[in-house]
Order: structure tokens, then sequence, then C-alpha cells
């Protein structure tokens, strides 16, 4: 069995640093846990993806704070999405400056960890990467930011929030006859295991709009076992020192963005 926590939608800022103290008592149980492996699913800088101090200051937050070894994928915040900032190749390019990459493909014992990059799903150079990882014996877990569906693959959802038909259809085709037992995404700030295999993990930072879909909204993260038999096991951690801190708690009513928030430097009271 190997053991793999996943951490995600950090938000971090220096100069809006709200999310700070709860991502860094994440970081403080994710050590003691002691997992083998470490994912965060996206949105890891506050929501500017040409933000390159705050993108700085998330680097050096979590590779301080990390237990080795890590991975990570980009979320909309990182490298624009497919609204508002939107996604491009000087983004991208400057998260994988920072980062290192913005894909990964992890094997350990019986399973395979891939973490690809939804936003390049369609790009030739990402899929045909992607179908070679997952052409494997092994069992797959696989990584993404935004989720591939809300509810079923046949179901359109708003784009914003998960993935739309073309980019699913293309996702599973990369997926081949892969085993994939886990597909773990962020985005959401909400908890649930939709299926046995598709399961959105929570906000490390904090909650957005309340929703009422049958998922958790709380602040915290997951911890999977990946069993050699290719069964999935995980649980919702919740630290003891963690605010269950909500968007609009610090944020003007009308704000969608962190970027709208009043500044709120590293180390101010709250």
């Amino acid at each position: 069995m190997i053991r793999v926590a996943q951490i995600s939608d950090t938000h971090l800022s220096h100069r809006r640093a709200y999310a700070v103290p709860n991502v860094e008592a994440i970081l403080r149980a994710i050590v003691e846990d002691e997992p083998d492996f470490v994912v965060h699913t996206g949105d890891i800088a506050a929501d500017d993806p040409d933000d390159a101090e705050e993108r700085a200051f998330a680097f050096r937050t979590l590779s301080s704070g990390m237990p080795r070894p890590f991975a990570v994928v980009p979320g909309n915040h990182d490298t624009g999405g497919f609204s508002n900032d939107l996604w491009s190749r000087e983004r991208n390019d400057a998260f994988r400056a920072t980062w290192g990459h913005d894909t990964f493909s992890v094997d350990l014992d019986s399973w395979r960890l891939v973490g690809a990059n939804v936003y390049r799903l369609g790009e030739q150079e990402h899929d045909d990467w992607l179908a070679e990882q997952c052409a494997t014996d092994r069992f797959v877990a696989l990584f993404v930011h935004q989720p591939m569906f809300l509810r079923a693959f046949e179901i359109d959802d708003d784009p914003d929030w998960s993935l739309d038909g073309e980019r699913r259809r293309i996702l599973r085709r990369c997926l081949g006859r892969a085993d994939v037992r886990l597909v773990a995404s962020g985005h959401l700030h909400r908890y649930r295991a939709l299926t046995p295999v598709h399961v959105f993990g929570p906000s490390a930072g904090f909650l957005g709009t309340p929703v009422a879909d049958g998922s958790t909204q709380v602040v915290g993260y997951l911890s999977y076992s990946l069993h050699d038999d290719g069964a999935v096991t995980h649980r919702l951690v919740i630290p003891q020192d963690v605010e269950q801190l909500w968007f609009s708690s610090f944020a003007p009513h009308e704000a969608h963005l962190m970027r709208d928030a009043p500044l709120h430097p590293v180390g101010a009271e709250p």
C-alpha cells in the first residue's frame, strides 16, 4: 500500500494572505502524517496568473513546508483557464519555469500516478504524452485541477466548473484502456466522492459559495491509500488548527476574485 496526500486550491498570496495560516496548518499536518507522495491539484497562487511575485511566494511557502517528494498540476488561477484569465503558452511557460513541470508521471509499486494539465487537452504534445503514460499495466491514479464532470459524463455542466464535452472525450481517449482507479480533482472548494473513482478534493485555503449538491464544504486535505490489489480508500483530514474561512468573510459582496479583496499582507492581524 502507498499513501498519497492531495492538497488543492491554496490560493497563496503575500499581499492577500487570508489563506496562508490554513495552508501552513495543513502542511504541518501532512508532514506529521508522512505520506509517500503529495500532489497539489492546482490554484496554487492566489488568482492572477501574471503575478510573478505571488507565484514566487507560493513556491517558497510550499517548497519550505511540503514533505518531499511532491508534484503539482496547474489550476486556472496559475496559468489561465477557460474563461476570464484565459490559458496561454506564455502563462504556462512561466508556471513551468517556477515549478519545473506542469504534468507528471510517477511509478510507486503497482501504481502509476499521473498529473494532467486539463488546459492543454487537445494539444498534440500533451495528449500524446498522457496517452503514453496511461498505456501501462499498473493501476492509474489521475490528478487534475478541474473535474471531468460534476454529475455524469453525458451531462453538460458549466465549463467554468468542469470540462466541456469535447475535453471530456479527449481525456477519455487519452486514458485509453488504462485501469484508472482514481480521478482526483480540485477547483470546487468542496469535498465529494462523486463515484468510487471520481473524488473532488477540498480547498486548503478557504470556502467558496455554499452549494447544495451533497458536497462537504470544509477546509482540509485528502489522504489516499492505494492498495496493491487496486483498491482505493481515502479520508478527509481537517487539522485542528484550521479555520473554516469563507471567501465572503474577507471579500466584498460583489467580489469574484481574491484580487478584489482588501490587502492583507503576511503577518497582519486577522
